[in-house]
């Protein structure tokens, strides 16, 4: 649930994988949870490893990222909500709000 809210909060999402295909279903389907809402944030299914850099940007975004690439960036990626799908593993943000 808490993976919703983030989504729904427009929080920084980040979905990890060694797969580009399953990180683009995996995010569609997220997105299609949230219908009839829609996402404001920035959204991009595969963020290149070239542009890991703009992960740390201000504005809220969701984005999938492979293994290497988020390897590479471990220390920036503990700040955000982190959705590791091949291991199952789920990480919320230190700063992750609650809804009521």
């Amino acid at each position: 649930m808490s993976l919703f809210h983030a989504l729904l909060l427009e929080q920084h999402v980040v979905v990890v994988s060694d797969s580009t295909a399953l990180l683009t279903l995996t995010l569609e389907a997220l997105t299609s949870l949230l219908y009839p809402l829609r996402l404001a944030c920035f959204y991009l299914p595969v963020l290149p490893a070239s542009m890991m850099p703009c992960v740390g940007a201000r504005r809220s975004f969701v984005v999938g990222v492979t293994r290497q690439a988020a390897l590479a960036w471990y220390d920036v990626l503990d700040c955000f909500t982190v959705l590791d799908i091949d291991s199952g593993s789920f990480t919320p943000a230190p700063s992750q709000k609650r809804l009521p």
